[in-house]
């Protein structure tokens, strides 16, 4: 993952659609998070990955208001664009990690923050992709 942890104080190099931000002011560690909402907003990440492989996605996560939810999540890691996420409802922050095998043609995956749901704002930070 590159700028896992938004340390640079911008999103680059992932993208992003609806309303996302870095966030100087909520950061899990260091002094940025990815501040991404109201529902239905993601910053996202292509990351080259090895075929045949398995990764752990990990990283911390919170919203800002109860019934609001947050995803940090991989898809397109195989041919059936398969999707695995780990979700954070909770208003303090919490560690989450999903793992996922690339299919036997994989040499990318897509990584995502999204708030999926409610009225709140999510954070995500400290995002990391370990291969096994």
């Amino acid at each position: 993952m590159r700028n896992g942890g938004f340390e640079t104080g911008t999103l680059a190099p992932w993208t992003f659609y609806g309303g996302a931000a870095t966030d100087g002011a909520a950061a899990h560690d260091g002094g940025w998070a990815v501040r991404v909402g109201p529902a239905r907003a993601a910053a996202e990440q292509v990351v080259t990955v090895r075929p045949g492989t398995t990764y752990t996605l990990a990283g911390w996560g919170r919203v800002s208001a109860a019934g609001t939810e947050l995803s940090l999540g991989a898809k397109q890691y195989d041919t059936a664009g398969s999707t695995t996420r780990a979700a954070f409802t909770a208003t303090a922050y919490a560690r989450g990690s999903t793992d996922f095998t690339t299919g036997p043609a994989a040499t990318s995956v897509r990584i995502y923050c999204y708030a999926r749901s409610g009225s709140g704002y999510g954070w995500c930070d400290d995002v990391t992709l370990t291969a096994h």
